[in-house]
């Protein structure tokens, strides 16, 4: 069963938090979970007024400190979580199409490069290093690509991806204060998730790159100057270097400078519509819309947190909205994105037939990065 964007669910959840040790206020209890210790346990979901038996498990995670949690999704992480594990049955898995990484001998047998994480960036990277010659390595969970994927499209074409864009807008398009847009005239597209997690796939395959189905548990350095990639299941995979491509799942693999800046994160909420009637012109794309859509005087909850429009006009009719928070110190709950972005659309007379997607999505930023926590 999907589980993704399900908003009536009532969730039940054993997830918090030690006493971190740090300057800030600890990590507030929100309405939808009760906190108790840093590791979380499984989580069941069941739909109010559902069928039986129809339900989904929020996966287990562990968390280096509280900002590594709201990396992962702080308040808002059984969303991410449920996002994360959306069904893509058109997408190929990576255990069919790539050989096994080769866990034995040391020396001679380790690996040029383990690539850790397998997005975009990582099957990017490993399929381009091996390219060059190198013994190659890509460890990680075996998921689909379930974000939706926007690009600048002279970029895409420069690295030989212009096939994996599934719609182009020939301009852009950025509101700030009032209805006078201003026009970036650079062309954006939308990516296939389908088309570019095969052909990046296809890719690895072809030049030789190896993969283990796994979380990385922690990145030693052995005597010989290796270093040692430790995964589930005691399995150990030697390499001379190492790369973390794993996005907010990476935080107990990296370490960060001390007294830099704290993490900050961007929030979206998205939704894919059949609507009756579209102001949008389908040969524009909205890059970012600021305009005030309330005009109210009493400040709210979500006035706290400033957002905006991205909108992809596929048709007339077929939009995709997406309801930004570019930066804040916490995650902004998905239902108030979700408030905010169907406010905007009844202020523009924008009327919803039909929904065929919803996204949850959290990125990180912000903090300074001076390598991963190697021990001897």
């Amino acid at each position: 069963m999907e589980c993704v964007g399900a908003r009536n669910f009532a969730a039940t959840a054993v997830i918090a938090f030690p006493s971190w040790s740090s300057s800030r206020k600890n990590y507030p209890v929100v309405n939808r979970y009760s906190f108790s210790n840093l590791r979380c346990g499984f989580v069941k979901v069941r739909a109010s007024g559902g069928g039986a038996g129809s339900g989904c498990v929020a996966v287990r995670e562990d968390y280096a400190d509280e900002e590594d949690f709201v990396k992962a999704g702080g308040s808002e992480i059984l969303y991410v979580q449920m996002q994360q594990n959306k069904d893509m049955d058109e997408q190929s898995k990576l255990v069919d199409k790539l050989p096994p990484i080769s866990t034995g001998g040391e020396g001679g047998g380790a690996l040029d490069l383990v690539v850790i994480g397998c997005g975009p960036a990582g099957l990017a990277l490993a399929a381009e290093s091996a390219r060059l010659g190198l013994k190659v390595g890509l460890i990680g969970p075996d998921l689909p690509f379930t974000n939706n994927y926007g690009v600048w499209e002279d970029e895409f074409n420069d690295l030989g991806l212009q096939k994996c864009i599934e719609h182009v807008w020939r301009d852009t398009l950025v509101y700030l204060d009032d209805d006078n847009p201003i026009t970036i005239g650079r062309a954006y597209g939308r990516v296939s998730r389908r088309l570019l997690h095969e052909e990046l796939l296809r890719r690895c395959v072809e030049s030789g790159v190896s993969y283990l189905s796994s979380k990385v548990e922690s990145i030693t350095e052995a005597p010989d100057g290796l270093r040692l990639v430790s995964c589930e299941q005691n399995t150990l995979v030697p390499c001379r270097l190492a790369t973390v491509a794993s996005g907010a799942a990476s935080g107990k693999l990296l370490q960060y400078e001390v007294g830099g800046p704290r993490v900050c994160v961007q929030t979206a909420y998205g939704l894919e519509v059949e609507v009756e009637n579209s102001p949008y012109d389908p040969e524009q794309m909205v890059f970012m819309d600021y305009r005030d859509y309330t005009n109210e005087k009493i400040r709210s909850l979500e006035a706290e947190y400033p957002t905006f429009l991205y909108a992809m006009p596929m048709t007339k009719t077929r939009v995709f909205f997406e309801e930004t928070c570019l930066a804040s110190k916490d995650v902004m709950p998905f239902d108030l994105l979700k408030k905010k972005l169907l406010l905007r659309l009844e202020t523009l007379g924008i009327r919803i037939l039909k929904t065929y997607e919803e996204v949850n999505l959290v990125m990180s930023n912000g903090r300074v990065i001076n390598g991963w926590p190697v021990s001897k």
